[in-house]
């Protein structure tokens, strides 16, 4: 990154000071937060606690939610027989592989 001679860092100042003028700015535009604390995930979750927020606060485990789900055994048995047909030999395409687990891999190639 270059140095900036001092005219050249005022015209910079300048042109963002403009930009940054609520005449400016469409409505509704946030302007510069970069100094600004904000909130993590758990702190918008505790702000917002008991109210009806639009979406949620997150999770690093997006799969979490789905394994809360409570599912009878009939849906189970269902989604059980769907993976079954899916995987069946006869219904995957052409050299289709389904589990390398017990596989061994030289070269990037298995070696079976």
């Amino acid at each position: 990154m270059t140095d900036l001679t001092d005219d050249e860092r005022d015209a910079h100042e300048r042109e963002r000071s403009e930009r940054l003028a609520a005449e400016n700015r469409p409505a509704n535009s946030e302007v510069d937060n970069s100094g600004a604390t904000l909130p993590t995930v758990e702190k918008f979750a505790e702000m917002n606690r008991g109210e009806d927020v639009d979406g949620s606060a997150g999770t690093s485990d997006p799969s979490a939610a789905f394994r809360a789900m409570e599912v009878s055994e009939e849906e189970r048995a269902e989604i059980e027989a769907e993976r079954e047909r899916r995987l069946a030999p006869e219904n995957r395409p052409a050299n289709a592989e389904v589990d390398n687990t017990g596989r061994k891999m030289v070269d990037g190639q298995f070696v079976d």
